[in-house]
């Protein structure tokens, strides 16, 4: 078993949170974030959690650009596809064979 590394005839019943040295009951500095050795590694432990907590804020606003450029890029392949089937399929080269086609299936839907 660990000793303290403050009080090298007591057993260690916990460990530093920031440099993990082992401490007596006694040796505890008791924080909501957990427990520390001394105020410097609480305060070394608060640096790293915040600027851990403003990495993930940067990371997660990253996240929504690529999100909106891979959205307006699927469409603008289904809009090419639609594009090149009308065009190649089709044969449609312009709005108005886009406009006669339409026209052409509006008039055999309604005469069924």
């Amino acid at each position: 078993m660990d000793k303290c590394i403050n009080h090298d005839y007591r057993d260690a019943v916990s460990r530093c949170r920031q440099c993990h040295k082992p401490l007596c009951g006694e040796c505890q500095l008791v924080t909501e974030e957990g427990i520390f050795c001394s105020k410097e590694c609480y305060g070394k432990a608060e640096v790293f959690h915040k600027r851990v907590a403003a990495m993930e804020s940067r990371k997660k606003r990253r996240k929504r650009l690529p999100a909106f450029i891979g959205c307006f890029l699927k469409i603008a392949v289904f809009v090419l596809v639609v594009v090149l089937v009308l065009r190649f399929v089709l044969g449609i080269d312009s709005i108005d064979s886009f406009l006669d086609l339409i026209s052409g299936l509006k008039e055999n839907f309604l005469s069924r």
